[in-house]
Parts: structure tokens; C-alpha cells; sequence
């Protein structure tokens, strides 16, 4: 086993004993300014602290400003018991810290904890994401307390930590009443984030047959659209293009679903197998959507069709959150 050390400030290492008082000093001083908080109550623009395990660790990235100052960054995978993960960006001395041997073995045995003080969760395409800088940020590395020994049991015990889409992504949440109203500039793309339920299956066509050249949902019929914001991964003859009515404790708005989206709507059956299945087992599919609460992650745009404003809602993620139930429907439409 390795033993523990830290790293704090500007990574300056110090004998064992004084870690351990500077980070106890620390942790009262900064837990009475900001209590800790899980990654899943982040809140947008709120300072924090966190206790994460590194989950994965990118590759280092210089560059180069236009008055000549170089940046290094490093993308990083934080993780914690909440069951959500988040990436941070770590900048310059931070950033480098992570090309360490001992820093690199302590993540590959899943021991490395960080308390990060002082952290300000910023919006990126819905999602929370974080900025970590010595100047702005105060970093314990594998602090000695019994939260993180129960950080590290916890994930030891996962079964799927290389597969970050196992777990939740931190995002600003809206209304749906909210994103209609939202300042949205004409042919210009916003991300939104909320919880809802499926009312409505608005067009009994869900698969286009997909153009080829371009990788969306064209067709000869008009049924599909190609968005370039969402990219699709598994090349297919056909695609989905879901046409939905969906719900939240606000309001109805009509959506189409981009081929990812459709198809973990329909439980992760790629459009050509669809096409392949038994008509029985298609509308279980089908009654199966709207058995579920799910988060969505959509873009709006709005543009000019004719005298008219067209405002025009893609689905491009899709995560069911829980079973729909009563006990679900109560929580949802009180929010």
C-alpha cells in the first residue's frame, strides 16, 4: 500500500505530522465558511467544498494566448458516493501535479482523494462544471478522516468505475415553462436540462432512413432533421426522430428526439434491430416510455419561418430517473 501524502497550494510536500495539522486547521476554518457539499447538490455559481475520488485523469494541454502567455490545463474526472461525477479543469501547477508517478499509482489503486475548497460550479451546456486554480482554490490530497475512508470502501466497490456514464452528470435544472421563456437568439443554439414525463407520441413514424453523407435523420419525407450538436457514434442505415409531447410540473411542449436519444428512449435498441423485432415486442417498447420519470438534456433555437417565430426543442440526451408511480408523480409535480 502507498503511503499517504499531500500536496497543498502550489504542491509543496511536508513531512506527515504537520500535513495532517495544517489540513485539520484547515478543514475547521473552511468548514465553518462552507460546509461540504455532495457533487449532486451542487448548485450553479454557489462556492463549495468537495471530497471526491479522482476517477480519471486526461491528458495535458498547453496553450498559447494571444499576448503570449501559455496555459496548461488538465481535464480531470471527479467522482463521489452520490453517484455523480463532474469534470474539472486544472490550471497551470495543478494541472502538472498529476504527472507525479505517486499521484498516477494512487489513482490507478483508487486511493487518491481530493478536498477541494472553495469551488464555483459554472454552466456549460447545462452541465456543472469546475475550474481549479491555485489562486482561487485551497486542494487536500488524500486527507486523513473517516469520510475518506469511506469515500475509497465505496468506490472499491463499484463494479462499473470505468464506465463514467453510469453515473450522474451535475446540471442546472429548468422548468419547462423557464426554457419557453428563455432569451434565445434567432439561429442561435441554448442547452437546457429538466425532469419530466412523455404524454404523447405525436407521429406513429419514429425511423428515417438515415441520408448517409451527413449521418442524420433526413428523408425524402421531411420526417427528420440533422443537428450537428449532436453527433451520432454508431453508423446505421436508419435513425431515429421521436416526435414527443412532453411534460413537467409546468407545462406541455412538443420535442423530437435525435437517433441517441430515440434510442435510449426505446431501452437501447438501435433503430435497424427496431426495424427486425416483432410487432408485440415493439409496443412493449412503446408502453415502456411512458412508464418512466427521465432527465432531459435539449437544445432550442428559434428562427423565422414565413411572418411567424418557429421555436424549435432537440433531445439529445436522454437518463431515466425513477419508475412512474404516484409516489414519482407527487414528488415531480411539486417541484
Amino acid at each position: 500500500m502507498i503511503d499517504d501524502f499531500e500536496v497543498i497550494g502550489y504542491g509543496h510536500t511536508k513531512p506527515e505530522h504537520e500535513q495532517r495539522r495544517q489540513h485539520q486547521q484547515l478543514v475547521t476554518y473552511r468548514s465553518f465558511e462552507y460546509p461540504e457539499t455532495q457533487l449532486a447538490y451542487l448548485q450553479p455559481f454557489k462556492p463549495s467544498n468537495i471530497l471526491c475520488i479522482v476517477a480519471h485523469v486526461g491528458d495535458e494541454i498547453t496553450t498559447r494566448s494571444s499576448n503570449g502567455y501559455y496555459t496548461v490545463k488538465r481535464e480531470v474526472m471527479l467522482i463521489d458516493d452520490s453517484q455523480h461525477i463532474i469534470t474539472a479543469t486544472f490550471i497551470n501547477d495543478l494541472a502538472r501535479m498529476f504527472s507525479d508517478p505517486n499521484i498516477a499509482r494512487l489513482i490507478e489503486d483508487k486511493y487518491y482523494v481530493l478536498s477541494i475548497h472553495n469551488v464555483v460550479p459554472e454552466v456549460y451546456n447545462a452541465q456543472l462544471r469546475l475550474t481549479i486554480t491555485s489562486e482561487n482554490n485551497v486542494i487536500v490530497h488524500n486527507p486523513v478522516s473517516p469520510r475518506c475512508d469511506v469515500l475509497r470502501k465505496w468506490y472499491m466497490a463499484q463494479t462499473y468505475n470505468d464506465n463514467v456514464s453510469r453515473y450522474w452528470t451535475p446540471m442546472m435544472l429548468s422548468t419547462l415553462t423557464e426554457i419557453s421563456r428563455s432569451n434565445v437568439c434567432l439561429e442561435r443554439l441554448r442547452y437546457f436540462a429538466f425532469e419530466g414525463c412523455i404524454d404523447e407520441i405525436v407521429r406513429q413514424k419514429i425511423i428515417y432512413r438515415a441520408c448517409g453523407a451527413c449521418e442524420c435523420n433526413n428523408d425524402n419525407d421531411g420526417g427528420g432533421g440533422s443537428n450537428s450538436t449532436w453527433k451520432t457514434t454508431t453508423p446505421s442505415n436508419y435513425r431515429y426522430a421521436i416526435q414527443l409531447k412532453v411534460s413537467d410540473c409546468s407545462c406541455v411542449e412538443e420535442m423530437v428526439t435525435t437517433d441517441a436519444a430515440g434510442r435510449a428512449l426505446m431501452g437501447g435498441v438501435s433503430a435497424d434491430d427496431l426495424l427486425t423485432m416483432r410487432t408485440d415486442k415493439i409496443n412493449q417498447l412503446m408502453h415502456d416510455v411512458f412508464k418512466h420519470v427521465y432527465r432531459f438534456v435539449c437544445t432550442v433555437e428559434r428562427f423565422i419561418h414565413g411572418n411567424k417565430m418557429i421555436t424549435q426543442y432537440t433531445i439529445g440526451e436522454v437518463y431515466r430517473r425513477a419508475p412512474f408511480d404516484e409516489s414519482v408523480e407527487e414528488l415531480l409535480y411539486s417541484m
